[in-house]
């Protein structure tokens, strides 16, 4: 979990970086099917921050990874993998200018869409 010292480090005031490696390291220890991936930091890190360090955190954060981000993450990043080639796709059909420019430049989604994914 080395990208924790990179998480959040605007509000490292709020969320200490020792507070999240131990949060994100007894959802690993709880789910040890879903190993930590880069990026649940983020997600961690937001929920600790919203909810105000409040216990309930760590439950919501487990919902949501559970309902809506577990598909992502899994099996290295299948998830992410298939959303990113969707919206190359949709890109290439409604914004074929857009899309061939990108291409020229070599951008590929994973450059600017992944924030959006999660």
């Amino acid at each position: 979990m080395l990208d924790v010292n990179r998480s959040l480090h605007l509000h490292i005031d709020e969320l200490p970086h020792d507070q999240l490696q131990r949060f994100l390291v007894c959802y690993a220890r709880e789910h040890p099917e879903m190993p930590y991936c880069q990026g649940m930091n983020y997600l961690a890190g937001y929920v600790l921050l919203k909810s105000h360090m409040h216990p309930s955190a760590y439950a919501i954060f487990s919902y949501a990874m559970e309902r809506h981000f577990v598909q992502i993450f899994a099996n290295n990043f299948a998830g992410m993998r298939l959303k990113l080639y969707l919206f190359e796709r949709l890109l290439a059909i409604f914004h074929p200018d857009l899309s061939d420019h990108f291409k020229r430049e070599m951008i590929t989604p994973e450059c600017y869409a992944v924030g959006w994914v999660i």
